[in-house]
């Protein structure tokens, strides 16, 4: 089942039943995550428990009528790949970001090493 938050936050995490909960990630209401469309398009059924952080308001999509949307509608093929493309676009830029981080700190951490 897919669900759809229309608004609110709620977190997201593994399913554990014991032992401590891995928080995969937060959502806020009309933003896909590469882990959802990963498992929906890989059908690769992922057990979580969602936290809301705040009131929410939210749609659920069975699995078969996602599946019928995908086949059947180039409009929801469309936004699915969309999605995916900006998704990867922002993970790019946030690695790019992080090894911009970790140069500038391994570089500060060798000046400070050489005074």
């Amino acid at each position: 089942m897919l669900l759809l938050l229309r608004s609110g936050r709620v977190r997201v995490h593994e399913a554990a039943h014991v032992g401590p909960r891995i928080r995969y990630y937060g959502a806020e209401a009309e933003v896909s995550t590469m882990l959802t469309n990963g498992c929906l398009i890989g059908q690769s059924p992922k057990t979580a428990r969602l936290f809301a952080d705040t009131d929410i308001e939210a749609t659920t999509i069975a699995r078969d009528t996602f599946e019928q949307l995908v086949e059947s509608s180039a409009e929801f093929r469309a936004l699915l790949h969309c999605s995916c493309r900006q998704r990867l676009a922002d993970l790019r830029q946030h690695g790019s970001e992080l090894q911009l981080k970790n140069y500038s700190e391994r570089r500060t951490q060798t000046l400070k090493n050489l005074i």
